[in-house]
């Protein structure tokens, strides 16, 4: 899609949590961006199934290979909103190289449906003040943090979907039972 034109891929996601697993999303979406050029928007599922996974979120807006935006990857909140202002033309202009075109002209032709939308208001006046969202460092949370925010987001979201008064922990007074209490 890339070689035939698409600038901004959004790919909507269920990525469960995994311990350090934040990290190969960001650096494979970041690299993605940075060979093939382009905006890359990925929305990924937050909350437990109601089951035993749970989606850690951190939903993130990256092009040509600089992360824009990230969202938080363990929250409460129901719904988060990540957003990054971005200028097509450095989408351009970073695809521009002669090996780049060869490629793209070899290409099978690409289904296209032209729509007449435009990404800003009819009556917008240009506004000098206005700049695309620049890079940004990712944010990792330490294994510690993940052991910790993980598990306790899981258990806050499925107390809230079955509707119950909170939890019956029966306590051995062993390390299992002690870890499940402190968590």
């Amino acid at each position: 899609m890339s070689l035939a034109g698409a600038e901004i891929i959004v790919n909507s996601s269920g990525s469960h949590h995994e311990l350090r697993k934040l990290r190969q999303r960001v650096d494979l979406i970041v690299h993605a961006t940075k060979v093939t050029g382009g905006c890359y928007i990925y929305a990924n599922q937050q909350g437990c199934d109601g089951d035993r996974l749970y989606f850690d979120g951190c939903a993130m807006v990256a092009m040509n290979g600089k992360l824009l935006a990230q969202g938080s990857q363990f929250s409460l909140e129901d719904v988060e909103v990540v957003t990054a202002t971005l200028d097509l033309e450095e989408i351009r202009s970073y695809r521009c190289s002669p090996s780049r075109g060869v490629k793209a002209a070899q290409q099978p032709e690409y289904t296209r449906i032209e729509v007449d939308v435009k990404l800003s208001a009819e009556n917008a006046i240009f506004d000098p003040t206005v700049a695309p969202t620049p890079g940004k460092e990712p944010f990792y949370h330490t294994p510690e943090e993940e052991i910790a925010l993980g598990p306790a987001c899981w258990l806050w979201d499925y107390l809230r979907r079955s509707g119950a008064a909170g939890f019956f922990i029966p306590l051995s007074g062993g390390i299992d039972s002690c870890a499940t209490s402190v968590m």
